[in-house]
Protein backbone atom coordinates (compact mmCIF):
# COMPACT_ATOMS: atom_id res chain seq x y z
CA UNK A 1 0.00 0.00 0.00
CA UNK A 2 1.30 3.45 -0.92
CA UNK A 3 2.05 5.92 1.91
CA UNK A 4 -0.60 8.53 2.67
CA UNK A 5 1.69 11.26 1.31
CA UNK A 6 2.31 9.43 -1.99
CA UNK A 7 1.31 11.81 -4.79
CA UNK A 8 -0.53 9.22 -6.86
CA UNK A 9 -2.43 7.99 -3.82
CA UNK A 10 -3.53 11.57 -3.10
CA UNK A 11 -4.65 12.07 -6.69
CA UNK A 12 -6.74 8.90 -6.71
CA UNK A 13 -8.44 9.96 -3.48
CA UNK A 14 -9.20 13.34 -5.04
CA UNK A 15 -10.60 11.70 -8.14
CA UNK A 16 -12.98 9.71 -5.95
CA UNK A 17 -13.99 12.88 -4.10
CA UNK A 18 -14.63 14.69 -7.39
CA UNK A 19 -16.73 11.82 -8.70
CA UNK A 20 -18.91 11.94 -5.58
CA UNK A 21 -19.13 15.73 -5.85
CA UNK A 22 -20.40 15.53 -9.44
CA UNK A 23 -22.97 12.89 -8.48
CA UNK A 24 -24.31 15.13 -5.70
CA UNK A 25 -24.34 18.10 -8.04
CA UNK A 26 -26.32 16.18 -10.63
CA UNK A 27 -28.94 14.93 -8.19
CA UNK A 28 -29.26 18.00 -5.95
CA UNK A 29 -31.84 20.77 -6.08
CA UNK A 30 -32.16 24.41 -5.08
CA UNK A 31 -30.06 27.54 -5.33
CA UNK A 32 -27.07 25.88 -3.68
CA UNK A 33 -26.44 24.06 -6.96
CA UNK A 34 -24.89 27.21 -8.42
CA UNK A 35 -22.45 27.51 -5.54
CA UNK A 36 -21.62 23.80 -5.75
CA UNK A 37 -20.99 24.15 -9.47
CA UNK A 38 -18.57 27.04 -8.97
CA UNK A 39 -16.75 25.08 -6.28
CA UNK A 40 -16.56 22.02 -8.52
CA UNK A 41 -15.09 23.96 -11.44
CA UNK A 42 -12.53 25.67 -9.21
CA UNK A 43 -11.47 22.43 -7.53
CA UNK A 44 -11.27 20.44 -10.77
CA UNK A 45 -9.30 23.14 -12.59
CA UNK A 46 -6.74 23.34 -9.78
CA UNK A 47 -6.51 19.53 -9.65
CA UNK A 48 -5.98 19.22 -13.40
CA UNK A 49 -3.32 21.93 -13.52
CA UNK A 50 -1.28 20.65 -10.57
CA UNK A 51 -1.51 17.08 -11.85
CA UNK A 52 -0.25 18.05 -15.29
CA UNK A 53 2.72 19.85 -13.76
CA UNK A 54 3.72 16.99 -11.46
CA UNK A 55 2.56 13.69 -12.99
CA UNK A 56 2.48 13.99 -16.77
CA UNK A 57 6.20 14.79 -17.13
CA UNK A 58 7.07 11.66 -15.17
CA UNK A 59 4.82 9.40 -17.23
CA UNK A 60 6.14 10.90 -20.46
CA UNK A 61 9.64 9.56 -19.78
CA UNK A 62 8.62 5.90 -19.92
CA UNK A 63 5.18 5.81 -21.54
CA UNK A 64 5.08 4.41 -25.04
CA UNK A 65 3.29 6.87 -27.34
CA UNK A 66 3.41 9.26 -24.37
CA UNK A 67 2.53 12.49 -26.22
CA UNK A 68 -0.61 10.97 -27.74
CA UNK A 69 -1.81 9.35 -24.51
CA UNK A 70 -1.17 12.42 -22.38
CA UNK A 71 -2.77 14.73 -24.94
CA UNK A 72 -5.89 12.55 -24.86
CA UNK A 73 -5.99 12.64 -21.06
CA UNK A 74 -5.58 16.43 -21.07
CA UNK A 75 -8.35 16.77 -23.65
CA UNK A 76 -10.66 14.69 -21.46
CA UNK A 77 -9.93 16.86 -18.45
CA UNK A 78 -10.83 19.99 -20.35
CA UNK A 79 -14.00 18.31 -21.64
CA UNK A 80 -15.15 17.90 -18.03
CA UNK A 81 -14.80 21.65 -17.52
CA UNK A 82 -16.57 22.28 -20.83
CA UNK A 83 -19.65 20.33 -19.73
CA UNK A 84 -19.68 22.19 -16.41
CA UNK A 85 -19.43 25.50 -18.26
CA UNK A 86 -22.56 24.51 -20.20
CA UNK A 87 -24.28 23.72 -16.90
CA UNK A 88 -23.35 27.18 -15.66
CA UNK A 89 -25.45 28.74 -18.44
CA UNK A 90 -28.52 26.62 -17.61
CA UNK A 91 -31.19 26.95 -14.96
CA UNK A 92 -30.01 25.03 -11.84
CA UNK A 93 -33.25 23.07 -11.58
CA UNK A 94 -33.64 22.44 -15.31
CA UNK A 95 -32.98 19.37 -17.40
CA UNK A 96 -30.18 21.10 -19.34
CA UNK A 97 -28.22 21.61 -16.11
CA UNK A 98 -28.69 18.00 -15.04
CA UNK A 99 -27.75 16.71 -18.50
CA UNK A 100 -24.55 18.77 -18.64
CA UNK A 101 -23.49 17.67 -15.16
CA UNK A 102 -24.23 14.04 -16.07
CA UNK A 103 -22.03 14.40 -19.16
CA UNK A 104 -19.25 15.88 -17.00
CA UNK A 105 -19.63 13.02 -14.54
CA UNK A 106 -19.32 10.39 -17.29
CA UNK A 107 -16.29 12.13 -18.76
CA UNK A 108 -14.67 12.41 -15.34
CA UNK A 109 -15.19 8.74 -14.52
CA UNK A 110 -13.73 7.62 -17.85
CA UNK A 111 -10.78 10.00 -17.52
CA UNK A 112 -9.98 8.85 -13.98
CA UNK A 113 -10.10 5.18 -14.97
CA UNK A 114 -7.83 5.74 -17.96
CA UNK A 115 -5.35 7.76 -15.94
CA UNK A 116 -5.17 5.12 -13.24
CA UNK A 117 -4.46 2.47 -15.87
CA UNK A 118 -2.52 4.36 -18.56
CA UNK A 119 -0.68 7.19 -16.79
CA UNK A 120 -0.20 6.68 -13.05
CA UNK A 121 1.56 3.29 -13.31
CA UNK A 122 4.17 4.77 -15.63
CA UNK A 123 4.68 7.83 -13.45
CA UNK A 124 5.34 5.45 -10.54
CA UNK A 125 7.80 3.47 -12.62
CA UNK A 126 9.65 6.64 -13.64
CA UNK A 127 10.67 7.70 -10.15
CA UNK A 128 11.19 6.46 -6.58
CA UNK A 129 8.72 6.04 -3.70
CA UNK A 130 10.51 8.72 -1.69
CA UNK A 131 10.32 11.15 -4.64
CA UNK A 132 6.57 10.52 -4.99
CA UNK A 133 6.14 11.25 -1.29
CA UNK A 134 8.10 14.48 -1.70
CA UNK A 135 5.86 15.45 -4.62
CA UNK A 136 2.85 14.53 -2.50
CA UNK A 137 4.01 17.00 0.12
CA UNK A 138 4.42 19.70 -2.54
CA UNK A 139 1.06 18.99 -4.18
CA UNK A 140 -1.29 20.74 -1.69
CA UNK A 141 0.68 23.97 -1.96
CA UNK A 142 0.69 23.74 -5.73
CA UNK A 143 -3.07 23.28 -5.73
CA UNK A 144 -3.51 26.32 -3.51
CA UNK A 145 -1.47 28.37 -5.97
CA UNK A 146 -3.61 27.11 -8.84
CA UNK A 147 -6.74 28.07 -6.90
CA UNK A 148 -5.35 31.54 -6.21
CA UNK A 149 -4.41 31.97 -9.88
CA UNK A 150 -7.90 30.90 -10.94
CA UNK A 151 -9.54 33.45 -8.64
CA UNK A 152 -7.05 36.15 -9.60
CA UNK A 153 -8.08 35.99 -13.27
CA UNK A 154 -11.81 36.23 -12.64
CA UNK A 155 -12.47 38.79 -15.38
CA UNK A 156 -10.26 37.17 -18.00
CA UNK A 157 -11.77 33.70 -17.47
CA UNK A 158 -14.97 34.70 -19.24
CA UNK A 159 -13.11 34.94 -22.55
CA UNK A 160 -10.90 31.88 -22.08
CA UNK A 161 -11.73 28.50 -23.55
CA UNK A 162 -11.60 25.51 -21.21
CA UNK A 163 -8.26 24.54 -22.72
CA UNK A 164 -6.83 28.02 -22.23
CA UNK A 165 -7.98 28.05 -18.62
CA UNK A 166 -6.01 24.97 -17.58
CA UNK A 167 -3.07 25.81 -19.83
CA UNK A 168 -2.69 29.23 -18.21
CA UNK A 169 -2.83 27.70 -14.73
CA UNK A 170 -0.19 25.15 -15.75
CA UNK A 171 2.03 27.90 -17.16
CA UNK A 172 1.73 29.96 -14.00
CA UNK A 173 2.45 27.01 -11.71
CA UNK A 174 5.42 25.98 -13.84
CA UNK A 175 6.89 29.47 -13.86
CA UNK A 176 6.53 29.80 -10.09
CA UNK A 177 8.08 26.38 -9.46
CA UNK A 178 11.01 27.21 -11.71
CA UNK A 179 11.58 30.56 -10.00
CA UNK A 180 11.49 29.12 -6.49
CA UNK A 181 13.40 25.94 -7.33
CA UNK A 182 10.65 23.97 -5.62
CA UNK A 183 10.87 21.20 -8.22
CA UNK A 184 14.61 20.79 -8.90
CA UNK A 185 15.16 18.73 -12.03
CA UNK A 186 11.42 18.25 -12.59
CA UNK A 187 10.78 19.36 -16.15
CA UNK A 188 7.07 19.95 -16.90
CA UNK A 189 7.77 19.49 -20.61
CA UNK A 190 8.52 15.80 -20.13
CA UNK A 191 12.26 15.60 -20.89
CA UNK A 192 13.87 12.40 -19.70
CA UNK A 193 16.91 13.73 -17.87
CA UNK A 194 15.60 14.87 -14.48
CA UNK A 195 16.59 14.34 -10.90
CA UNK A 196 14.70 11.42 -9.43
CA UNK A 197 13.70 9.84 -12.73
CA UNK A 198 14.61 6.20 -13.22
CA UNK A 199 15.78 5.53 -16.75
CA UNK A 200 14.50 7.04 -19.98
CA UNK A 201 11.63 6.38 -22.30
CA UNK A 202 11.60 2.79 -23.42
CA UNK A 203 11.15 1.98 -27.11
CA UNK A 204 7.90 0.33 -28.09
CA UNK A 205 5.37 -0.98 -25.61
CA UNK A 206 6.65 -0.85 -22.03
CA UNK A 207 3.66 -2.58 -20.45
CA UNK A 208 5.73 -5.64 -19.70
CA UNK A 209 8.09 -3.58 -17.58
CA UNK A 210 5.38 -2.35 -15.22
CA UNK A 211 5.09 -4.32 -12.01
CA UNK A 212 2.29 -6.89 -11.95
CA UNK A 213 0.72 -5.23 -8.90
CA UNK A 214 0.15 -2.09 -10.99
CA UNK A 215 -0.76 -3.86 -14.22
CA UNK A 216 -3.49 -5.92 -12.56
CA UNK A 217 -4.83 -3.20 -10.30
CA UNK A 218 -8.35 -2.06 -11.14
CA UNK A 219 -9.08 1.67 -10.95
CA UNK A 220 -10.61 3.08 -7.80
CA UNK A 221 -14.39 3.01 -8.10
Amino acid sequence: MAPASDLLHLLMLEQRTHRELLVRLGTGTGDDREGQLRSAVLDLAAHLAAKEVLVHPLAATVLSHGPRVLTERRREGRAILHHLRIAGHALPDGSAFAGAVEAASREHRANAEREQLEVFPYARRATTPSALCRLGQIYPGLRRRATAAYLEHRRERASWTDEELVDRLVQQLTATAEETGELPGHNPHGDANRTGVRGTRAPGDVTGHVSRSWRDRRPVR
